[in-house]
């Protein structure tokens, strides 16, 4: 390429596509701001780079990035879809994701928390999902859905990939089979230890679940059951006293501890459906068996929970035809609206504080958010017996 004489992307010979004449350069951003500096992304078709044909549905990027507050940046982005594999009809997706960076910065993640981590010099990201699904023979079906994902530390992905922190998945390693025939399946877990300590987990190794939903009984009754048996590690979150030396005054949410336990479950609901005019009422009772090898008191444990219930619900729909437009290519609007109750009475045997918490409520983020919300050093007004009035910041 020439520029008012002067040679630039010199190559002694070159053979590339005139449909795309920028070869392997896809393109180059540049940003700027006060927790990376001035930042140069700068992006590669990986296979045009190594000279490979690209197949239907593959892309491969390599990143080269250089970021002024922080240092440079080496990645490379990898997926895959298509509907065939090994000659057989399974539509699968897959992603690769690698991105390491040398940071010589400190993490700014709003408010005190960049004095409480250290980040090392070297740090980064590893991950692989896969998800495919076979058909076997109508209506059986196999899927299958892997995850691999390492990183460095618990606060690399909150810094550099905020959005993915946000809303995405969990990153935690996990290899999960189902086997589905009508409304019947079977599943089965495996989630091993990779050594996430900044998040409570609980691994699998494994567990098998068993489903039938909706199964009409007597064509007036409607039957759910599903059963559970695995061994679980849950392993919780607690700061290492050098990030937080004064953890012993305040507690982090929830209140757990660490705890190897075999878990056997067994759920059942029936419903009997009705229409009353036009309500839809369901009637259902919910009846469930657990069975712990080990509880919060290091015993055996059983719990009976049972449950009764009312639901209704009404829709309301109207049909406006004289809506139109041709710029949302609407024509005529149709509203609904579901109006819907649910009353429902339960009791445990058992009282929730003396089993682990094994399902997890909160995903890694929110449980993040949780962690953060610490008590900073209190401040109190003068206290009389008069006004008897305290105030805490946290």
């Amino acid at each position: 390429f020439w520029a008012r004489n002067v040679p630039f992307f010199y190559l002694p010979r070159t053979k590339t596509n005139l449909n795309d004449p920028f070869g392997p350069f896809e393109g180059i951003s540049v940003r700027q701001d006060r927790i990376f500096g001035l930042q140069a992304y700068a992006t590669w078709d990986m296979l045009d780079l190594i000279g490979l044909t690209k197949i239907e549905g593959e892309k491969w990027s390599l990143l080269t990035d250089i970021m002024s507050l922080r240092g440079p940046a080496l990645g490379s982005n990898y997926s895959r879809n298509g509907r065939t594999m090994f000659g057989m009809e399974a539509p699968y997706q897959s992603s690769v994701r690698l991105y390491s960076v040398y940071d010589t910065g400190n993490d700014v993640l709003g408010g005190p928390r960049e004095k409480d981590f250290s980040p090392p010099a070297f740090r980064g990201r590893a991950s692989l999902r896969h998800q495919q699904q076979f058909t076997l023979s109508e209506p059986e079906d196999l899927t299958v859905q892997g995850q691999f994902s390492y990183l460095s530390d618990r606060n690399f992905l909150e810094q550099y990939y905020e959005t993915e922190y946000n809303f995405s998945y969990n990153q935690e390693t996990f290899l999960w089979l189902k086997y589905q025939t009508g409304n019947a399946a079977a599943t089965v877990l495996a989630e091993p230890d990779v050594g996430r300590y900044w998040v409570s987990e609980t691994f699998w190794m494994p567990r098998v679940d068993g489903y039938w939903i909706g199964q009409s009984v007597f064509e007036s009754l409607t039957y759910h059951t599903w059963a559970s048996a695995g061994y679980a590690q849950l392993d919780v979150f607690r700061p290492p006293e050098s990030e937080y030396p004064d953890t012993k005054n305040f507690a982090l949410p929830p209140i757990e501890r660490n705890t190897t336990t075999g878990r056997f479950d067994w759920m059942q609901k029936i419903s009997a459906p009705f229409d009353l005019g036009p309500l839809r009422v369901v009637p259902y009772g919910v009846l469930d068996v657990a069975y712990y090898t080990q509880a919060e008191d290091d015993k055996q444990r059983a719990r009976l929970y049972g449950g009764t219930g009312i639901k209704a619900s009404m829709p309301l729909s109207r049909l406006y035809r004289d809506v139109e437009s041709d710029l949302f290519n609407l024509q005529g609007l149709y509203h609904k609206n579901l109006f819907s109750m649910n009353y429902y009475v339960a009791g445990s045997s058992a009282p929730w504080t003396a089993l682990p918490q094994l399902d997890r409520l909160n995903d890694d983020s929110t449980e993040a958010a949780w962690r953060d919300v610490t008590p900073w050093q209190p401040t109190f007004t003068q206290l009389t017996k008069e006004n008897g009035l305290a105030l805490g910041l946290g």
